[in-house]
């Protein structure tokens, strides 16, 4: 994502240039024009801002193959974001870039408000509000380019690679007819909680054990609609793992000394469900 936005500052920036560069020759045109009755064109004039046009356009398809991924995982859980694609396809063609930035914007600010800590959120929301601004692109997306670092969005499961089955291999002998053959057996990695979880404000605090070795994806409070902004660690090891969540901000309407349920989505498709007492 921040790689996307990256090479999506540079297009704005050279968007601009491109923008100025061709108003400058249609403006020098019709002021040739109505001075003279004619328009003398000559094909260097569009040297420099076919090139720099070029250079815009093939930054921001860069940009475009680099956010399309993250916006479409999110569509699902995420307002605006089919507007962004539309946005990041709009932001190639430098006659309605701008338009793009606009739709653009949005998704990025949904992102920050669904994802974002308070700080985060603030500073995408200013922003988002900055890219939508024509002129000021570049500067509204520097804001969001620093903000979205920190931020952990949706990760989509990572398919575990499971070994390939092995089979002895089969030998004819005079009189002997073969039995069943012997396939190796796989053990799923399994997860579960070690005792109570504890829920304090927006952080989380509890203990998985594992059999194996497994990447956190997500984790999401059930009944509240809302996903963890940081986990730590991010990958559990087998035996005893410490695991610390934190949600974007103190969730509202929890009671104290209540048990609520936390949904943690690991790769090859282990879920596990905690229990945290809210003190």
């Amino acid at each position: 994502m921040r790689i996307g936005l990256f090479f999506e500052i540079f297009a704005a920036i050279v968007g601009y240039l491109a923008s100025n560069l061709w108003l400058n020759l249609v403006t020098g045109l019709l002021v040739s024009l109505s001075f003279s009755g004619s328009a003398l064109v000559t094909l260097n004039q569009f040297i420099y801002p076919i090139i720099i046009t070029t250079i815009q356009i093939v930054l921001a398809l860069i940009a475009y193959l680099k956010m399309k991924g993250l916006f479409s995982e999110l569509e699902m859980t995420t307002r605006d974001m089919s507007l962004a694609k539309i946005g990041l396809l709009l932001a190639i063609f430098p006659l309605v870039m701008y338009i793009g930035y606009i739709l653009i914007a949005a998704g990025l600010y949904s992102i920050g408000e669904k994802y974002g800590s308070d700080f985060n959120k603030n500073v995408m929301r200013i922003g988002s509000l900055i890219t939508g601004i024509p002129l000021l692109n570049f500067v509204g997306l520097i804001f969001n380019y620093i903000a979205i670092g920190s931020i952990v969005p949706f990760v989509p499961p990572v398919k575990q690679y499971r070994p390939p089955i092995n089979v002895p291999p089969y030998q004819w002998q005079p009189g002997y007819q073969p039995g069943y053959p012997y396939y190796q057996s796989y053990q799923p990695v399994q997860v579960y909680q070690m005792g109570q979880g504890v829920l304090k404000g927006n952080v989380a605090m509890l203990s998985l054990f594992s059999t194996g070795q497994l990447r956190i994806n997500r984790a999401s409070l059930e009944g509240f609609n809302t996903f963890a902004i940081r986990i730590e660690p991010l990958v559990v090891v087998p035996g005893k793992n410490d695991i610390k969540v934190e949600f974007p901000e103190t969730l509202q309407g929890l009671t104290k000394g209540s048990t609520y349920r936390l949904k943690i989505e690991l790769e090859a498709n282990v879920t596990v469900y905690a229990n945290l007492i809210n003190e």
